[in-house]
């Protein structure tokens, strides 16, 4: 099973949630948010007991293994990176990152620590 976090609380998140249930090979473990409160709603729908407010404490827990990044899109690239360089697979909402060179960058990042860097499209 592969624990599965989210960045964001929108629709765009319960959307893409509802897919990754269908295939049974995800689950829900951790949420960040901003806010804690509003975090913690989200999990709670969704039968998940960790929300965290800092992306590197997230990064770092030990409970996710991939990230579903859905902010806004000037957060994207810094927060891919974030969690890229800490060994979390990422799929992010698009658009990905808004300069080649930008892309560039994270995919050498996650391809030195093997892992999937991908955009979403809801």
């Amino acid at each position: 099973m592969i624990r599965l976090g989210t960045v964001g609380t929108s629709a765009i998140c319960e959307n893409f949630l509802a897919g990754v249930q269908l295939t049974g090979r995800f689950t829900l473990s951790a949420v960040y948010s901003r806010k804690k409160e509003t975090g913690g709603a989200f999990a709670e729908k969704y039968g998940c007991n960790t929300v965290f407010n800092d992306l590197t404490e997230m990064a770092q827990s030990g409970k996710i293994d991939a990230v579903y990044i859905a902010s806004p899109n000037v957060c994207h690239k810094e927060q891919c990176r974030i969690f890229l360089e800490n060994g979390i697979h990422v799929i992010c909402e698009k658009p990905i990152v808004t300069k080649v060179d930008d892309y560039t960058e994270l995919k050498q990042i996650a391809d030195k620590n093997n892992l999937i860097f991908m955009e979403a499209i809801i």
